[in-house]
């Protein structure tokens, strides 16, 4: 059944974007897709390239990297669901963002491309039976539950979104 992970099934540093989620998951992921597309729709394109302080990502690198992590996080929930053996690695978000130029992606094609992965992430989860939420799989060191995937990919947005409103915009 799938359900909120509990502090003691999941590493202290992922509880951090599990508590900024509901427990009625599927829903939220729903509403934030369309929060975080017309979020971006609303920016100016200069605004896209604007650090709130020296050495930060601009706007346009934390949303590449909403979509680097929601594609990975999606594809540890498909792994742990198709019984994946291997220990899935982890990753190294500031290696990602050193080693890719996506300078030239406007503010379409960056909301475009987060639609697509939403999406995908919603109807991937919505495919899952029941009694298949509960299997694991390793990520580095830790088990991870398949239960807790959607919260974390949420968790994880809703952590940039207050970063974004915070620090990159007035709204």
């Amino acid at each position: 059944m799938l359900h909120k992970p509990h502090h003691s099934e999941i590493p202290d540093f992922q509880q951090t974007y599990i508590d900024k989620t509901p427990d009625d998951i599927i829903p939220f992921l729903v509403d934030q897709k369309h929060e975080f597309i017309n979020l971006i729709d609303l920016l100016d394109e200069e605004k896209l390239d604007y650090c709130y302080e020296e050495n930060k990502w601009s706007l346009r690198e934390v949303i590449m990297h909403i979509n680097d992590t929601e594609q990975i996080f999606a594809y540890r929930a498909l792994a742990i669901h198709r019984g994946e053996k291997q220990v899935l690695p982890g990753f190294d978000q500031d290696e990602y963002m050193n080693n890719t130029s996506f300078n030239h992606l406007d503010k379409n094609h960056l909301s475009d491309l987060f639609d697509s992965l939403r999406n995908t992430s919603i109807h991937f989860f919505n495919s899952i039976r029941e009694n298949e939420w509960t299997l694991t799989g390793k990520i580095s060191d830790y088990s991870m539950p398949l239960y807790a995937m959607p919260y974390m990919i949420g968790g994880h947005l809703e952590h940039h979104l207050r970063i974004i409103k915070e620090r990159y915009i007035s709204l």
